[in-house]
């Protein structure tokens, strides 16, 4: 079914959106519950940085930014402290305050604030009964598409999360076409069919230095760039240390491939996350390890940066995703890319990547020793041709999505 295509909800929603208008400038309200106490350098705070910055800067989007987070004792407040910091200025509002809202504002869910709920429904409700708008952007349903990729725990929270975001929420706008298909499937199947709530997308941004980047480089940052990339190829991994990312099937093709002889590295970024220590210390131990196997955990954006640009190529073997931010910074940093065969990565790739299929480690080297000829003779797939956005591309996409006016 195409949510999007429901011209009566659509309609509905603007009405909504619209009427009374007052000449007063309302209130998007965008929701950094997370990054507000911690910047913990993942792909979604990325996103949340990026986005805020430009909204911030827009001038033309007829609504006044102001970025809120969620206080279990108060309620949302209005983050003036954290912005004070975020845009290096002296807010206007001062302290953190409770938030007033009124009819006309907009909510936006942009951080992944699973850990707030169900608490945060109500007032999300409060908000909804008074005539806000409610939108949330949703990166992925991993935790409920793939359950032995995560706790317990986290599917279960994420089940109350989902669960409250589709009942409250006016329109939800996924970070690719593939996220939305995944969501109006689940939607049908949890026969929430017959809800107001719209469905739609957009695609993430790839340029890091527009992305308000995290500074910060490493005393010993030359010498571990020169330390991976000095093998004839160099391979890069970006992303949280997590079971579905396909780290440890990369590094059993990589433990056959350097059995074979092959000149060729490997560089993991990303910090540890879940259900990977067996996997850690099998880095640590390993025989090439700070030789032609290195983990870098947790590096700011100034220096992933830099390790783009001294890499050969990025290979993207996650099991799910909900888009693949890395296949489109390494794109724009001109690295050739390997990918998984999975719809989001054909779906942000195209023909711009090289895509292997399977779980078999001994294929997946054949694989690269495919991909390592047309390399070699210039036939490999160009990431050139990859389609990508800046971040105020997708700021303002993301703008459109959720039926907010035209810059």
């Amino acid at each position: 079914m195409d949510r999007g295509g429901h011209f009566g909800k659509i309609k509905k929603y603007s009405k909504r959106l619209n009427e009374n208008w007052l000449c007063a400038m309302r209130q998007l309200m965008v929701d950094v519950s997370e990054l507000v106490n911690v910047d913990a350098r993942t792909g979604i705070q990325r996103v949340v940085r990026s986005i805020l910055q430009h909204l911030l800067s827009s001038e033309s989007i007829g609504f006044k930014v102001v970025p809120v987070y969620f206080d279990r004792e108060t309620g949302f407040m209005y983050a003036n402290r954290f912005l004070d910091s975020f845009t290096g200025r002296e807010s206007v509002g001062g302290g953190d305050k409770e938030v007033e809202f009124s009819k006309g504002d907009v909510f936006l869910g942009l951080d992944f604030a699973i850990h707030f709920f169900p608490e945060m429904n109500a007032s999300l409700v409060s908000m909804k009964e008074r005539g806000v708008i409610v939108s949330f952007v949703l990166y992925d349903l991993t935790p409920i598409l793939n359950h032995a990729c995560h706790t317990p725990e986290l599917v279960e929270m994420y089940r109350v999360w989902l669960n409250s975001v589709c009942s409250v929420s006016d329109v939800i706008a996924c970070i690719s076409k593939s996220v939305e298909n995944d969501l109006n499937s689940w939607l049908t199947s949890a026969k929430c069919d017959d809800s107001d709530l719209r469905v739609t997308s957009f695609h993430l941004g790839a340029d890091i230095e527009n992305s308000s980047p995290t500074r910060g480089l490493p005393e010993d940052c030359d010498e571990s760039i020169k330390a991976f990339s000095g093998s004839a190829i160099s391979c890069l991994m970006v992303g949280t240390m997590e079971p579905r990312k396909g780290y440890r099937f990369v590094l059993d093709g990589f433990d056959q491939l350097w059995a074979g002889g092959a000149d060729i590295s490997l560089v993991i970024v990303g910090r540890s996350g879940w259900g990977m220590e067996s996997f850690q210390e099998r880095l640590l131990v390993h025989p090439e390890f700070g030789k032609r196997l290195h983990w870098l955990n947790g590096v700011s954006d100034e220096y992933l940066s830099l390790i783009y640009g001294a890499s050969d190529v990025l290979i993207a073997a996650s099991e799910a995703e909900g888009f693949g931010l890395p296949l489109i910074e390494a794109a724009v940093h001109g690295l050739p890319v390997i990918a998984r065969d999975i719809p989001v990565f054909r779906e942000v790739g195209g023909g711009a990547a090289f895509y292997f299929s399977g779980e078999d480690p001994a294929a997946f080297c054949q694989e690269i020793h495919q991909w390592i000829d047309e390399f070699k003779n210039g036939s490999h797939p160009n990431s050139s041709e990859m389609t990508w956005l800046t971040w105020a591309q997708s700021s303002q996409a993301l703008v459109e999505a959720i039926g907010l006016p035209k810059s």
